[in-house]
């Protein structure tokens, strides 16, 4: 079942095995489960034509404080945009690993870009936030919901799905298939560094003078008829570009 990662690729398997030893294969999953939940009630929901509604923030914000706690990271900020002034939004963290940097402190300015949307007809429901150093622009915090994919991007880091570590559970065109597929999220940095971290797994990416805690607590994907993709992550700086 197992299959290489892509070529100049590291690959991570577990929280404990040695990316270097095992080959890239796949194997099985740890105990993850990082969940987000977002309140940002001031900016009213909207409604989109797939029966969805959404919710987009992208303020500049103080940090009111951010705490860390067994497996929970708790963040409540203070916000403002061209129809805002100070409102409140808060990120709360669950199922957080042992060791997991947080890069915030009270006082501290940011930019947040935060989404939310319920599912819709053929559309399911995801959530991110993205919180950026309000000077330097560096990645401070990174983590979803449901999707890899952060509206305009991450600082410094390109991510997409890798297919190659597990074996697809169905033939492509089993359009009746239920089972979902295990895959990778690859995470490559500006300098060509790249390391593709499995479902269910956790990883490090060293780019640009920046290492990088990446957490995959989901990474699944569907070949059945009006299926796609499902990924919960978590990314954070262990050390910054900026210093």
């Amino acid at each position: 079942m197992a299959a290489l990662a892509a070529c100049g690729a590291e690959t991570v398997d577990s929280l404990d095995d040695d990316p270097n030893a095992n080959g890239g294969t796949c194997v099985g999953p740890t105990e993850l489960d990082v969940a987000l939940t977002g309140t940002a009630d001031d900016w009213a929901l909207q409604d989109d034509a797939s029966g969805a509604q959404s919710r987009d923030v992208a303020a500049t914000c103080s940090v009111t404080s951010a705490d860390a706690g067994q497996g929970t990271i708790d963040i409540v900020l203070s916000c403002s945009d061209d129809t805002h002034t100070d409102a409140a939004v808060s990120l709360a963290l669950s199922g957080v690993p042992d060791g997991f940097p947080l890069a915030l402190q009270a006082g501290g300015e940011v930019a947040l870009d935060y989404h939310y949307s319920t599912p819709g007809h053929h559309v399911g429901g995801s959530e991110w936030a993205v919180l950026r150093d309000g000077v330097q622009g560096d990645l401070l915090l990174a983590v979803s919901r449901g999707s890899i994919y952060f509206g305009g991007g991450l600082p410094g880091i390109t991510l997409d799905i890798d297919e190659t570590v597990c074996e697809a559970p169905c033939a492509e065109d089993d359009l009746d298939c239920a089972e979902a597929w295990r895959v990778g999220v690859s995470a490559e940095g500006g300098d060509g560094q790249r390391v593709v971290v499995l479902d269910r797994a956790r990883g490090e990416l060293a780019t640009d003078g920046g290492v990088y805690d990446i957490v995959v607590s989901r990474a699944e994907r569907w070949v059945c008829l009006n299926c796609g993709d499902a990924t919960d992550m978590l990314i954070a700086p262990k050390t910054r570009p900026s210093g």
